[in-house]
């Protein structure tokens, strides 16, 4: 004879350890595991029970707290299902938003907007921004930049003049009359130490009028013809000048003897010679050409007799 007890009830489902009474079973013993505030799971404190399934979705967080394939279980008093998850931190979310009752770190900052390079660095602090922030772009002329250098990711192509020649040939040259002289230098960069140049074969002393400074160079030329006199006291029969500066093209040589006047013209390395004869009346003796040596800086006169003393003068050609 088998006693049948009203109730469909079966040992799963009754808390480990009771004693049930449902239709063939008749003071079974329950089987279904029960989890309490004193039994937690390994590596959990006394209350706190490892989940076993999560599924966030948003807006939603769902927590398993038994695999479908675990016996039915029980929970009773302070239990908690523990869920590890190390991203689950307030430094993680903004400051303005609280989730499972923390709130996050993350400091509101607002707007992005632009950012303008300037002179010195800028610092936009660390959090959130509700739109985008643009750092706006650097037009930088390559030939604005001294070669060698990147200014906003440009580099630069300006030509470091001054270290690759201090005597640079100017592109141009101007002169202002009684004014000023202009050069124009090449196009690049100059340290402060190169000079520009402009050729000027003819800018010597001697094409400058005597007297006159331009750019510190002293001029040292006369203008027109150029003269010299002296006189020598008894010569005896021959007279050479040297150092006059210039080259003679027309000499006279004067003085008496024996009580004529003799008269000495040359032109251009000849000598014509003429003598006036002292008393009323006297004619003009007439006499013929020589070659003495004439130099660069001055003349030679052979032939002179009896001279007291002589005077001479020299034109420039």
């Amino acid at each position: 004879m088998r006693l049948v007890t009203p109730g469909n009830t079966t040992p799963d489902k009754v808390l480990s350890g009771d004693k049930f009474n449902s239709g063939i079973n008749y003071g079974a013993i329950g089987t279904m595991p029960l989890k309490s505030s004193s039994n937690g799971d390994a590596g959990s404190s006394a209350n706190h029970h490892n989940h076993k399934g999560i599924e966030a979705h948003p807006g939603v967080l769902y927590v398993r707290p038994v695999a479908p394939t675990d016996p039915t279980t029980a929970f009773q008093g302070d239990v908690w299902i523990r869920v590890p998850e190390a991203n689950l931190n307030p430094a993680y979310w903004r400051s303005d938003v609280t989730m499972f009752g923390l709130q996050g770190t993350i400091p509101v900052r607002g707007a992005g907007g632009t950012v303008t390079p300037g002179p010195t660095a800028q610092t936009k602090p660390a959090g959130y921004w509700s739109t985008d922030i643009t750092v706006a772009g650097v037009s930088v002329p390559a030939g604005a930049v001294l070669v060698g250098n990147t200014i906003a990711g440009t580099a630069g192509t300006m030509p470091n003049r001054s270290a690759q020649n201090i005597h640079l040939p100017a592109n141009e040259s101007t002169v202002w009359s009684g004014d000023r002289v202009f050069l124009q230098p090449p196009l690049g960069y100059y340290d402060g130490s190169t000079w520009v140049t402009a050729a000027a074969p003819q800018f010597v002393a001697s094409n400058i009028r005597n007297g006159v400074t331009i750019l510190g160079l002293t001029g040292n030329m006369v203008e027109g013809k150029r003269y010299a006199t002296g006189s020598v006291a008894a010569p005896g029969s021959s007279l050479t000048i040297n150092g006059l500066g210039f080259d003679p093209y027309i000499v006279t040589v004067g003085y008496y003897s024996a009580g004529d006047y003799y008269v000495q013209s040359g032109i251009n390395g000849r000598w014509l010679w003429a003598a006036f004869q002292s008393v009323p009346g006297g004619s003009w003796k007439y006499g013929g050409y020589g070659e003495d040596a004439w130099t660069n800086n001055g003349f030679t006169l052979s032939s002179i007799t009896g001279a007291s003393l002589l005077v001479w003068q020299a034109w420039e050609t």
